[in-house]
């Protein structure tokens, strides 16, 4: 999560007012996952180290990049998900 937030807040200073950050991925549900997702989220832990995450988990991560997540859009059954991102206001 660390060198997520890091490119993150790398994004921030070149972004424009009206800008936004679109991040397509799959964001998986906190209880009842597919047992699709469950597999792509074990996929991802052992071959490349990485996880995917719940919309909690995407929250806190923009969080901490100085970001806030304003609309999220599943676009179909396996959790993909467009979130929509923009710095976080004062």
């Amino acid at each position: 999560d660390e060198q997520c937030v890091l490119i993150l807040k790398q994004i921030i200073p070149v972004m424009g007012p009206e800008s936004q950050i679109l991040i397509d991925e799959m964001v998986i549900p906190s209880t009842g996952v597919p047992w699709q997702a469950a597999f792509t989220d074990l996929l991802m832990m052992n071959s490349l180290g990485g996880v995917e995450r719940t919309r909690a988990e995407w929250d806190d991560l923009m969080k901490q990049a100085g970001l806030e997540i304003i609309q999220s859009k599943v676009y179909d059954s396996k959790e993909q998900t467009i979130l929509v991102a923009v710095p976080k206001r004062s």
